[in-house]
């Protein structure tokens, strides 16, 4: 009389539990999807919004020498790159979620104009969530380093020397067009 009791009581405990892990897990797709879609709106409210106020941003890998920032310094540092892109789209190749370490894995592909040519680059997001999935307390942001050493020395160029200038009315530079002309 008793093992079947104990055995009713398990079963609703398993059932309960797993149906708690399944709410983690679409609720930390959920977060994670929305840090993507927030790159592709292109505004930085829509980008921070799914980082908790605590959120640490660090990207890597340690080659390029980037400091981990907070979330208020990756919000100036972001918002001071934002005008010289336009037209990101970053697409999702590929999503790793680790329920145990309350972590999701994403591929991904990013395509942009920019003020100096286009933009191509690979990401891997690593996003450490809060216990209850609602917010992203941590990013590992891995890019193409070799890229990256030869996009943004020039880019940085170009913003230091166009410093109060309006990119943004000026024509995209795409593959076909001249990039001397725009520079």
């Amino acid at each position: 009389m008793i093992k079947p009791l104990l055995n009713k009581i398990f079963s609703f405990y398993a059932a309960v539990t797993a149906r708690a892990n399944d709410d983690l897990t679409a609720r930390r797709r959920r977060v994670a999807m929305s840090v993507i879609e927030g790159y592709n709106e292109w505004k930085i409210e829509k980008i921070m919004a799914p980082h908790a106020p605590e959120c640490t941003h660090q990207l890597l890998p340690a080659s390029l020498k980037y400091p981990e920032l907070g979330y208020q310094a990756y919000k100036s540092f972001f918002s001071s790159m934002m005008p010289y892109f336009r037209n990101l789209k970053a697409t999702v190749q590929d999503v790793f979620d680790d329920g145990t370490e309350n972590k999701v894995v994403l591929t991904c592909l990013a395509h942009a104009d920019t003020a100096i040519g286009p933009y191509n680059n690979e990401y891997i997001f690593m996003l450490y969530f809060d216990k209850d999935c609602h917010k992203v307390n941590k990013i590992l942001e891995y890019v193409d380093s070799a890229y990256a050493l030869e996009f943004f020395p020039r880019l940085r160029a170009y913003m230091s020397e166009s410093e109060g200038q309006d990119w943004a009315s000026r024509p995209a530079v795409s593959d076909e067009t001249n990039l001397e002309a725009h520079v």
